[in-house]
């Protein structure tokens, strides 16, 4: 990454003023620069004009406009006030993000831009790590699943582009009407939570992907599958696509958690099972109007699984087990 590789090479500077900053252009003879403080705070420095606008803030990040700052780099140094994003995010992970995002959409900006336009070209910046918090076991274990399959199928790009559409959360995978849902579980039997609205679909195909998971201590983690997966992506804009998708759901994760779920991959691979939803034992009846979020359990034990795959579908991508 162009914006991890400066910031890797600036020192801190001698000033315990957190306003005064180690910079780089952001690219060569730009306006804007990044930098890092004496606490080691990134921050992206914008020369901004007109239209005015209001700042924004969250714990770990934020927005000031018209800021006053020192900004030192090789032996010069100058007093100007600029548009000032910043980011004191501990996590290494969520630092990478943070760069990667913005370099996504800083790299191409004019010279000189409003405050307005920062504003605006920030807030999904803001809005991803509003919702950035530490995942649950389950949702971990979920990840480790979804990961699997992408990394055991025929075509990871394919599988990449329909995981966590945007058009809909309501699947794991989704591509042209066509639907996946990840159940993971670390016991010997298949039964599975599921919410009514998961099984309630309407003109989508779904197929319910069971995996049976045993933990291993010389198995593969997280961080294994997503280097592995990111080692089968030739195209950028789908690095970026999977990497937003996987930093979003592990979130403020430590690297020594992310190495707690490893699991046996041969094992996945041999208790891999799909199920039509036509097969699923589930709740049919619509529920009366005003009552919500149903949640149950389903055992898939013993229940037919599909053992082929239309040739022309976004099934056959898959990884299928054949017994």
């Amino acid at each position: 990454m162009i914006f991890l590789d400066k910031i890797t090479k600036l020192k801190p500077p001698i000033s315990k003023d957190l306003n005064t900053y180690s910079v780089k252009e952001i690219k060569k003879n730009s306006n804007h620069l990044i930098g890092i403080n004496f606490n080691r705070e990134i921050a992206l420095l914008f020369d901004t004009t007109k239209p005015y606008a209001k700042g924004d803030a969250l714990e770990y990040i934020q927005l000031v406009h018209n800021q006053k700052c020192i900004v030192k780099e090789d032996k010069k140094e100058k007093n100007k006030n600029y548009s000032v994003l910043k980011c004191s995010i501990d996590n290494q992970k969520l630092k990478e993000l943070f760069l990667k995002l913005l370099e996504n959409i800083i790299l191409e900006i004019p010279d000189k831009i409003s405050q307005k336009d920062i504003t605006d070209l920030t807030r999904d910046i803001f809005d991803l790590f509003e919702k950035i918090s530490k995942p649950s076991r389950e949702t971990l274990i979920g990840l480790w699943g979804e990961l699997f399959v992408i990394n055991s199928s025929k075509n990871a790009d394919v599988l990449i582009q329909a995981w966590h559409p945007e058009t809909t959360d309501k699947f794991d995978f989704f591509n042209q009407n066509q639907a996946l849902e990840i159940k993971t579980t670390t016991s010997n039997d298949r039964i599975h939570n599921f919410s009514y609205e998961q099984l309630y679909v309407g003109n989508e195909k779904l197929l319910i992907c069971s995996i049976m998971l045993r933990q291993n201590r010389d198995g593969k983690s997280l961080d294994d599958l997503r280097n592995e997966i990111l080692g089968r992506i030739k195209n950028k804009n789908l690095k970026d696509q999977f990497e937003l998708v996987y930093y979003k759901t592990i979130g403020e994760i430590s690297e020594e958690d992310i190495n707690e779920y490893k699991f046996d991959y041969s094992y996945a691979e041999e208790n891999i099972r799909y199920f039509d939803l036509i097969n699923v034992p589930r709740l049919k009846e619509k529920p009366m109007a005003g009552v919500k979020k149903i949640k149950f359990q389903s055992d898939l034990t013993g229940i037919k699984s599909v053992n082929q795959f239309d040739e022309d579908s976004f099934y056959s991508n898959l990884f299928l087990e054949v017994n």
